[in-house]
């Protein structure tokens, strides 16, 4: 039986997200953070200060599941709750100084792991996986115009 375009593209990303986790942590080990929390702490970086579920919305993880990465990164003061000034009942997520310290040149090591990752491949490979992954954010995005 013929596997379906669904269930071909389904396989890639769960096989290409599982490769790039353990790529991840081989790489970025010295950093002590998993995946999960690199992914908590760079939407954080983008957006300074977050509620739970707005991160949660970001990554597509649950409420409780961000919950546990953010207690576990409080615990190395990677991040701090802060009650919402105009809302007390209202938790924001923020950053720490103490992750400034960590994120010096991560930005630029990230690009340096792709960069050499793709030092194997040719010009005219790097522009199709190039053009494949815009090509998949415009489906992602509602964009794409070959509907």
């Amino acid at each position: 039986m013929k596997e379906s375009n669904g269930q071909a593209v389904s396989k890639l990303l769960r096989d290409i997200n599982s490769l790039i986790q353990d790529n991840f942590k081989e790489h970025f080990c010295e950093l002590g953070l998993t995946p999960p929390q690199i992914m908590v702490a760079g939407v954080l970086c983008n957006k300074k200060s977050m509620k739970i579920s707005e991160i949660s919305e970001k990554i597509n993880l649950s409420n409780s599941t961000v919950s546990g990465i953010v207690d576990r990164l409080e615990k190395v003061d990677v991040v701090r709750r802060v009650r919402d000034a105009k809302d007390r009942r209202v938790v924001r997520v923020e950053l720490t100084d103490e992750f400034e310290n960590i994120n010096v040149g991560f930005h630029d090591k990230i690009k340096s792991y792709f960069e050499e990752l793709l030092s194997n491949c040719n010009k005219e490979e790097c522009r199709k996986i190039i053009d494949g992954l815009e090509m998949l954010k415009e489906v992602l995005e509602g964009k794409s115009t070959n509907n």
